[in-house]
């Protein structure tokens, strides 16, 4: 399994709705909200930086020497510095971790701690401990010894009960022989397994042994627009978003289309570019509209990507795609829009599946009516935005089912603006079509979840394939091979 690099998701023994315990980290359980929320181990101490060397960009690197190299070593002044910096840091990721965690309930929060003190009895022991920050900050251990059941907080506004209890002993069950014959016999297989699992079945009715996993259990978590991908191709989706392969140098059909756009094409990595151009979109002063280097230089400064992005060629860029926007009859009813949001993040749960993503805009008319729109900087003609469009249908109709949950009635439409020809498609969100949309995202989910147990990606053949960054590994009934060269000092 390890050297085919099988993946499997945990499979799903429970729906979201069951009354039943769920056990989790603080980090899986990070957006989700439970009735009640018990927060167990709160003694437990972070671990100790072990290492002695330590990079920071603020420091670089810094070394500490181990005891054997020089007896007399002081740890330099620059590594201790670094350490407590980095123990800050760290400090500071423990008190956002705890708060998730005591954010997830809805109308009991449990905390289960140790009463465990130092040997003067004044301070818990454990002092990076979750414990500590919620006793420094309510004074737990103060209210345990006066005897106190209530805990005053936020000006006496609320009460936080308190006990101290010792538990009983717990009742110890029979312990059964383990029936290591059986399995010998089953283990062995042939005859003597089918008579061993044949008396089994007669004695005791049904056998307890587990099968196979059916080929569907399994749960997935994804962004919409990988499963958008996974619609348009299963082995596109695997290379972009299982593999995580980097977009490989063009191919001819790639190269000639490159050709013919140059003086279109932006001088940076498209990604990149498309996150800057979102993130302009999204500053945008709608009633007061921004020059297009001031956007340029705010987005560049506001954004993290992998490969830089220039402001000056972003702005040369955005300029004309601006000034079209302007003119372009949607931004007369942003103008007079009541309610504007930009960039919302969502999680929408479908059955076994959890989709996440981001809404560009959505906005509420005039007349009340609610619309969701999803800007895109393909580098498309008007003639072209028309059929492009039909391959973002699934993502725009996933976006308004999302929005149709927390609206008081689902958007009149979703609307998809190419900006280079400023064009705008227009998608219907009746009920049906969004109910459609969630049953047609849910069987592709599981087709999904099949895909990954099984190891298999599907190669749906288009015309697209000629423009595919990932053709050249593509290959029909074959192996996929990656080759990656590095020439010496890089």
């Amino acid at each position: 399994m390890i050297i085919d690099q099988s993946r499997y998701e945990q499979a799903a023994v429970a729906s979201e709705a069951e009354d039943v315990v769920r056990l989790m980290t603080i980090h899986k359980a990070k957006g989700l909200e439970f009735p009640v929320v018990f927060l167990p181990d709160l003694n437990a101490e972070r671990k100790g930086r072990q290492s002695r060397l330590l990079n920071r960009t603020d420091w670089r690197l810094t070394y500490k020497l181990r005891a054997d190299e020089d007896d007399n070593a002081e740890a330099p002044v620059s590594w201790r510095i670094a350490r407590r910096l980095e123990d800050a840091e760290q400090h500071r990721e423990d008190i956002r971790k705890l708060y998730v965690a005591v954010t997830r309930h809805r109308d009991h929060l449990v905390f289960v701690a140790a009463d465990w003190r130092t040997k003067d009895g004044k301070t818990f022991k454990a002092k990076d401990s979750y414990l500590a920050m919620l006793d420094e900050a309510l004074g737990i251990r103060s209210a345990v010894d006066a005897g106190h059941e209530q805990i005053p907080y936020a000006g006496g506004n609320y009460h936080l009960a308190v006990r101290r209890v010792s538990p009983g002993e717990s009742p110890r069950g029979r312990r059964e022989k383990f029936p290591t014959e059986k399995l010998t016999a089953l283990a062995g297989g042939g005859e003597a397994a089918a008579k061993a699992l044949e008396k089994d079945t007669a004695k005791a009715g049904p056998s307890a042994l587990v099968g196979p996993l059916d080929a569907a259990a399994g749960r997935a978590e994804l962004a919409v627009t990988a499963l958008s991908d996974f619609e348009l191709c299963p082995m596109l989706y695997h290379c972009r978003h299982e593999l995580r392969i980097p977009a490989l140098p063009a191919g001819a059909a790639m190269q000639a289309d490159a050709d013919d756009r140059r003086d279109k094409t932006p001088a940076t990595d498209p990604l990149a570019f498309g996150t800057a151009v979102h993130r302009c979109m999204e500053l945008l002063d709608f009633a007061s509209p921004q020059p297009a280097d001031v956007l340029a230089r705010a987005a560049v400064g506001d954004i993290a990507t992998d490969a830089p992005v220039d402001a000056d060629a972003l702005a040369d860029q955005l300029a004309p795609m601006l000034e079209s926007f302007l003119r372009h009859e949607l931004m007369a009813e942003l103008r007079t829009a009541t309610k504007v949001y930009r960039e919302l993040d969502f999680v929408m749960a479908l059955g076994a599946t959890s989709l996440r993503g981001q809404i560009d805009l959505a906005y509420e008319d005039a007349g009340g009516a609610w619309h969701v729109v999803d800007y895109k900087s393909d580098r498309l003609s008007a003639d072209e935005a028309a059929e492009h469009s039909q391959r973002y249908e699934l993502q725009l109709l996933l976006y308004a089912a999302a929005a149709a949950r927390r609206l008081p009635e689902p958007p009149a439409d979703a609307k998809l603006f190419f900006l280079r020809p400023a064009t705008v498609y227009t998608f219907g969100t009746r009920l049906e079509r969004l109910a459609a949309a969630e049953a047609r995202a849910e069987k592709l989910a599981r087709a999904l979840i099949q895909s990954r147990r099984a190891g298999k990606f599907a190669r749906n053949e288009s015309p697209r394939c000629r423009f595919c960054p990932y053709a050249s590994l593509c290959l029909p009934d074959r192996h996929m091979c990656y080759k990656i060269e590095i020439s010496s000092g890089e």
